[in-house]
């Protein structure tokens, strides 16, 4: 039996998927029910705001009624970042039990790289278990190697090299085994080109050492995975047996290596579907202007999204690289899109005040309905005095979000849970001290004992007895449970004299870590109490807000306005401008052709530079709109755009659609 035809879906399935995800008063529409009883190979491009995860949630519930299969395959979903996969974890943990039992796998692709690929290929070949993936461990372990360092040519040349550590971390294998720096870099770009030098030598030594020792960054999984497959192509084969039905979400946020390996899952036999949309292809504090994700034939598209307004939405689908058409469906009252138009004298917490006053007066009698508000912006700094967050919110830092949903329990103080692990983390790193043969870090403890089902309610009672700790001021108490919990936690790893270790677990040390102080965090930018959360596009990528307000900032020496000033009066937009560049290449091109047929070469020189400038202007015009389209389409109700005045006066002024935009001025008084 093909897998695309074991599944049915009927009309009790839609009904229990929809009483089990959806709000009481919403309903699967046709597109979404298609999209639902399809278990064939195809991709789902869908909208923001449109419940494509809702959407993916439903559609494994639905499947799991089902397991086990008869044919005996099982599912594999994977997303790109932890938050993603605990969100389907949450979601669907109580009711659907069985999906995240063997054989069936719930994970991120580097959980997923790291079980089924790395961690077999590396145990097989050496003979011994990995020490560590991970990259705060890596990192560290080459700051200490580099002190140490005996080979003094080695050392000679790289304190020659700008960072030498910075160089020394970026260090990688390419799948021939080559050195490059990061991930899917090029020889060419690689600072040593003969690879028989003695300085080369010494990198691959260097590299070397780390790899045998089992202390490996998240990057080197993918060179051991394709080492694997390469070494032992049957085990694509055992996957492809194991698991029939394959779900990708956020499928725009796989870089080029994870691409690779999903493929492997490209086959006649698997259901693999893929969901997200190419238009918010940012993660990690990088906007990719390629698409690495080409959409196959079998697509369905969500246009209509739930939460934005026609008008948001009618203004977000010009800044769409594909020229899609978003359809806003949220009813809500429609307010205009504000454009805050500010001094140089009025940038220091000013911009995001008076945006807030605002919005208090607009909506004075509907203040109650603004729960979530943000103030966003590209950069979080920058060196040369150019606009960043810290310019409009000195104290942005202490701007984030100040609650966090782990499971079934919301803890106030997200800031405080996070120091606790970094805390646990630094002090159990310091020990070198595992956990079933994963040495722990300030990044992996949380998920090695938070997530796991069998530490999980103790550890949670321990949490919420350290915020209530925290919030009645109670400092001493909050200690006392803080060495508690690391305790424990060092008795489940078998730490040797773990007392010791606690008692040096003073007060300084855990301040330390705590250091958010009430009076540090700025209230003057409230909207009727509801302070702002200030960060970066990147940090809110998924989110939903009811106020969102853009900043603009300074990137790669322009800012956005710069880029896309025509798109957003209305007179171009995204795509139209790429197709434009296209045309012009278009034109070079044949022009060279005609430069050819004449037998000369005078002229093709100025013309293929021209192309390769229509090229580089083509993929900053992505990066720009990818980043702009993802913080305009955050909001269900309101949305500002802050521009300086200077520019909006070069850009703007006297081309601004005013029944498109409310237009905001701020002047020093």
């Amino acid at each position: 039996m093909h897998v695309q035809d074991e599944i049915v879906v009927l009309e009790d399935d839609y009904n229990y998927a929809q009483k089990l995800i959806l709000p009481s008063d919403m309903a699967f529409n046709e597109p979404r029910r298609e999209f639902l009883s399809d278990f064939s190979t195809l991709d789902l491009k869908a909208v923001p705001g449109s419940g494509k995860t809702t959407l993916l949630l439903a559609k494994l519930a639905i499947l799991e009624k089902r397991l086990p299969l008869k044919s005996g395959k099982s599912v594999l979903v994977l997303s790109h970042t932890n938050t993603a996969v605990d969100e389907i974890y949450d979601r669907l943990s109580n009711h659907c039990p069985e999906l995240f039992k063997y054989p069936n796998h719930v994970g991120t692709i580097q959980s997923f790289v790291n079980q089924y690929l790395a961690i077999p290929y590396f145990e097989s070949i050496m003979k011994k278990k990995i020490v560590s993936i991970d990259d705060e461990y890596y990192n560290k372990t080459v700051e200490m190697k580099y002190e140490k360092m005996q080979d003094c040519k080695l050392k000679a040349w790289l304190k020659k090299q700008n960072e030498p550590v910075k160089f020394l971390k970026s260090i990688r294998f390419n799948n021939d085994g080559r050195l490059v720096k990061y991930i899917n870099g090029k020889i060419e770009d690689f600072p040593l080109k003969d690879n028989q030098s003695p300085s080369y030598m010494g990198l691959l030594g260097f590299k070397m050492s780390l790899y045998e020792k089992g202390i490996l960054h998240y990057d080197d999984a993918y060179f051991l995975a394709n080492r694997y497959l390469k070494r032992y192509p049957e085990v694509i084969e055992i996957l492809r047996k194991r698991f029939g039905y394959v779900f990708v979400d956020e499928m725009q946020d796989m870089d080029s290596h994870q691409f690779e390996i999903l493929e492997l899952f490209n086959a006649d036999e698997i259901c693999f579907q893929r969901l997200g949309d190419n238009n918010q292809a940012i993660y990690s504090n990088i906007v990719h202007s390629d698409n690495l994700w080409s959409l196959r034939e079998n697509t369905k598209t969500i246009d209509g999204s739930y939460r934005l307004t026609p008008q948001i939405a009618s203004l977000a689908s010009r800044f769409s690289v594909d020229g899609v058409t978003i359809i806003g469906q949220n009813n809500l009252e429609a307010y205009k899109p504000i454009l805050v138009v500010f001094d140089d004298s009025m940038v220091k917490c000013e911009v995001i005040k008076s945006f807030s006053s605002y919005v208090e007066e607009l909506i004075e009698d509907k203040l109650e309905e603004i729960l979530d508000y943000n103030v966003v912006a590209w950069r979080k700094e920058h060196d040369e005095g150019k606009l960043s967050l810290r310019e409009y919110c000195p104290k942005y830092l202490q701007m984030k979000k100040n609650t966090v949903k782990r499971g079934n329990l919301e803890i106030s103080n997200a800031q405080i849970i996070k120091g606790i692990f970094e805390l646990i983390g630094a002090v159990c790193s310091n020990e070198f001290a595992s956990y079933e043969g994963e040495v722990i870090t300030k990044s992996n403890v949380e998920k090695l004992f938070y997530e796991v089902e069998q530490q999980k309610e103790h550890i949670q009672k321990a949490l919420v007895e350290i915020v209530l700790s925290y919030r009645n001021n109670e400092i001493e108490k909050m200690e006392d449970d803080i060495r508690k919990l690391l305790a424990y936690i060092l008795t489940i790893c078998d730490v040797d004299e773990y007392e010791s270790i606690v008692l040096e677990c003073k007060g300084e040390l855990i301040q330390e870590f705590l250091f958010i102080e009430e009076e540090a965090t700025c209230k003057e930018c409230s909207i009727i109490g509801n302070q702002p959360c200030v960060g970066t596009v990147h940090s809110v990528k998924g989110e939903t807000h009811d106020v969102t307000l853009f900043l603009e900032s300074f990137f790669s020496g322009k800012y956005e306005v710069d880029i896309l000033s025509e798109v957003i009066v209305g007179t171009e937009s995204v795509e139209s401008l790429i197709n434009n560049k296209h045309d012009e290449i278009g034109k070079f091109k044949t022009e060279i052709q005609e430069i050819i047929n004449t037998g000369k070469t005078r002229g093709i020189l100025t013309r293929e530079k021209k192309i390769a400038k229509c090229e580089r202007d083509i993929n900053t015009i992505k990066q720009y709109s990818k980043l702009l389209y993802v913080a305009l389409t955050r909001t269900r109700s309101i949305l500002g755009y802050a521009i300086n005045k200077s520019r909006y006066e070069e850009y703007l002024r006297d081309k601004i659609n005013n029944d498109e935009w409310e237009l905001l001025f701020l002047a020093e008084s």
